[in-house]
């Protein structure tokens, strides 16, 4: 009993900690529309759904999902666009409480092993969003895979494990040919090609 109090004074304190470094102020220079832009790049888009895919089934932690979530009109994220190492999500939060998302990339350990704001969460806490009443877009990198849940804010009966989105991999030249580097956003077709060789992204760096 000694060590969950300690526990649950210890998530508070990251708690609060968060509400002052991050204000919860959500990033709404970019807001959102019914009209999501989706990618170009077919393969992708056939990997991603509007509403990602979930990972696990329902529980008592996490008795909903990301994609009844949509239709009840609750705190979720949607599918916007994808390109090589990257996925822009929508996160929606439309009525007046804080709803948080954390986000994982490629399977990535949590930042905190042994802490989450709800105590009912035991695999850890990761880098997270919080939205008040408003919405954002947010482009995440990864290499292969995005994954989203609410674990913390909103209402008990929204909060949804773990669903994926997938990131656009290059690891083919052919996929640089016939024009297709210009729709990946390369200056040339050399770019393209040493970015599958060496990995050095020529859009970002020169």
């Amino acid at each position: 009993m000694h060590h969950r109090t300690r526990r649950l004074a210890h998530a508070a304190h990251l708690l609060a900690v968060a509400i002052i470094a991050f204000g919860f102020v959500a990033c709404a220079d970019t807001p959102v529309t019914p009209d999501f832009i989706h990618s170009t790049q077919g393969v992708a888009l056939q990997d991603n759904t509007l509403s990602g895919d979930a990972l696990h089934p329902t529980s008592t932690v996490f008795p909903s999902t990301n994609e009844a979530n949509i239709e009840l009109g609750w705190a979720n994220v949607q599918f916007v666009d994808v390109e090589v190492g990257s996925v822009t999500l929508a996160f929606d939060q439309p009525r007046n409480f804080f709803a948080c998302f954390e986000y994982r990339r490629d399977e990535e350990d949590p930042t905190y092993p042994d802490d989450n704001f709800n105590t009912d969460v035991t695999d850890g806490l990761w880098s997270f969003t919080c939205l008040n009443g408003n919405s954002e877009q947010r482009t995440i990198t990864a290499n292969s895979t995005v994954d989203i849940r609410m674990a913390f804010g909103a209402e008990t009966d929204e909060r949804f494990d773990w669903t994926r989105f997938y990131v656009l991999s290059l690891d083919n030249k052919d996929q640089c040919k016939d024009g297709k580097w210009q729709e990946l956003g390369f200056r040339n077709q050399g770019q393209c090609v040493r970015f599958v060789e060496t990995g050095r992204d020529s859009r970002t760096d020169g």
